[in-house]
């Protein structure tokens, strides 16, 4: 009797799906394509709105307003200095300026010249801003205030209220773009310590203006401007908007925390529709109904139901999920008070996610793996970086000749076709919406010569709202003030730890990992480094009390 031997396989070989799953995965739940011009660039379709609503207002701050014509005339304007300076498709040009339509203006103008636009908050720290611009080759920059740009900057710079740009041209310029064409390049927190250049062309933002509608933003709708421009959701807010025949309203970041002072605000301006606001500064925002209000959009980090309860009735309210890789978003769930679990919801237009296991094979309904997205709108890849870039933006299997990014998230699909985040496979967390590489924080922080070793972690505290803590080995004297001064040179202030606390040694798994859960929790004032001061009278202690029930924390002095 002949025996027929067989090949030896893998567990990790074999697939866990069958055809049938196969065909609800990749097709039924991808089912995404949307008919659209891809060829346009940026500036074709925003001359065409402009053709259409000339007299409609486009950007207000403060009550200064643009129509779309000025606002296109005055874009046109800057273009032209711009190409006299020698600006050219794929030249990168710097931004330097804060919300205001003089920022607008010149992010339009770096795009009509032929040029991408690199945007930097002035409120980074002098050191990265000078990083930013070195990575990045920027030898030209738009800045509201000389006192932002950096004294190592060796390059030529134009100021953004220069009344001389006024007397140039105010006509379309003939378009130097293609729809691949570099658009933009937004920084994003980086693990080996220094931030990486995310480059966006003009597709990306050709694919993802399709999604405006579901944002409830068309012609006439008010629609609020809350992230930063150095932040990739600026993208959503403000090409959503130009793009659709809205209007845009700036605030002053101060403006946009102020409590009562923003709904009433919100109010005034009868906005319509919010793409994006973080759930953790929602929380702070006293409700109250603002009947003109008809969106939200939350994104960046968890949201709880009970934030949905509150803020979701009467209106639509969504929950967006999206890496800066895939330009914005790249899913949108819609979110009502009776729903159970959150999710981030479907694939948007012309999107696919796959969620795969470590041999690249698809997850069943149910089962968790890694997030990849494919299709329109992918990044061309981190400037300076091609081994990044080819780690994290890989062949896709299931559709020939295209890419797809490597997300690092952790989810799984629900039977209805929606998508629950379930965390990080690597250390980046998002605290208030900002997407923050832990190896960025502990890279910056060894640099420091009394720091022999650090561990960063990510934590919750009674609000599930997450902070940082770091946890160091000293090799000399320091102080918490000392180490917060230190990281404010480099890093962000929404990079810099809530938390430090001092261990003899960094605790290990018995594989010689760090041990993350035998890290102590912070107890109190002591390890913020802030000195305690107790209540002095009534006023004091009362709201001393209004702040431990805010904060959800036991201490907390005047």
């Amino acid at each position: 009797e002949q025996v027929i031997q067989q090949p030896d396989i893998l567990l990790s070989e074999i697939e866990l799906v069958t055809q049938a799953e196969k065909q609800q995965l990749l097709k039924d739940f991808n089912n995404t394509q949307v008919n659209y011009d891809k060829e346009k660039t940026i500036q074709e379709l925003f001359e065409a709105q402009v053709k259409k609503t000339p007299n409609q207002l486009a950007v207000i701050f403060e009550d200064v307003g643009f129509t779309y014509q000025e606002l296109n005339e005055r874009a046109n304007q800057l273009a032209r200095v711009l190409r006299r300076k020698g600006v050219k498709p794929e030249q990168i040009v710097g931004i330097l300026g804060d919300r205001s339509i003089e920022t607008i203006v010149s992010i339009l103008g770096v795009i009509k010249s032929g040029g991408a636009y690199l945007s930097i908050d002035p409120d980074y720290p002098e050191e990265r801003i000078e990083y930013m611009l070195q990575d990045s080759s920027v030898s030209l920059l738009l800045a509201q205030r000389e006192s932002t740009i950096p004294q190592s900057y060796q390059g030529e710079c134009i100021f953004m209220d220069d009344k001389v740009m006024l007397q140039e041209d105010n006509s379309n310029l003939k378009n130097l773009n293609t729809s691949r064409s570099l658009a933009y390049v937004i920084y994003t927190s980086g693990s080996t310590g220094k931030p990486k250049g995310v480059m966006i062309e003009h597709g990306g933002v050709n694919n993802l203006r399709l999604m405006a509608p579901t944002y409830g933003i068309q012609e006439g709708s008010r629609v609020l401007q809350f992230a930063s421009f150095s932040f990739d959701a600026s993208v959503g807010d403000v090409f959503h908007t130009l793009l659709s025949g809205a209007t845009l309203y700036l605030l002053k970041k101060e403006n946009l925390l102020e409590g009562e002072g923003f709904t009433k605000w919100l109010h005034e301006k009868r906005i319509t529709s919010i793409p994006f606001i973080p759930p953790s500064i929602l929380k702070t925002i006293p409700y109250v109904e603002l009947p003109y209000l008809k969106t939200i959009s939350t994104g960046g980090e968890s949201l709880s139901i009970d934030l949905v309860k509150v803020w979701g009735v009467n209106r639509t309210f969504l929950n967006a999920y999206g890496p800066t890789e895939a330009t914005v978003d790249s899913t949108i769930g819609v979110c009502v008070p009776e729903m159970e679990i959150m999710s981030i919801g479907r694939p948007i237009a012309n999107k696919k996610v796959y969620i795969l296991n470590e041999q690249y094979q698809l997850q069943p309904v149910g089962v968790p793996g890694e997030m990849y997205i494919g299709g329109d709108g992918l990044a061309r890849g981190y400037l300076n970086r091609p081994e990044l870039t080819e780690e994290r933006f890989v062949s896709n299997p299931f559709v020939s000749e295209e890419r797809m990014y490597k997300t690092g998230d952790l989810a799984r699909w629900l039977p209805d076709g929606s998508i629950e985040y379930l965390g990080r496979v690597d250390d980046q967390v998002k605290i208030r919406g900002h997407r923050i590489e832990i190896g960025e924080i502990e890279t910056c922080l060894r640099k420091h010569p009394s720091i022999k070793e650090v561990v960063v972690i990510a934590r919750q505290d009674k609000n599930e709202q997450d902070y940082l803590c770091a946890y160091v080995v000293a090799q000399g004297e320091w102080t918490i003030q000392i180490l917060r001064q230190f990281l404010g040179q480099a890093l962000p202030h929404y990079m810099i730890p809530s938390y430090f606390m001092e261990l003899n040694e960094i605790p290990l798994t018995t594989n010689g990992k760090v041990d993350k859960k035998a890290m102590p929790e912070p107890s109190g004032i002591g390890e913020t480094g802030v000195e305690y001061a107790p209540p002095t009278n009534r006023t004091e202690e009362t709201l001393v009390k209004i702040w431990q029930e805010v904060l959800g924390i036991e201490r907390v002095g005047i």
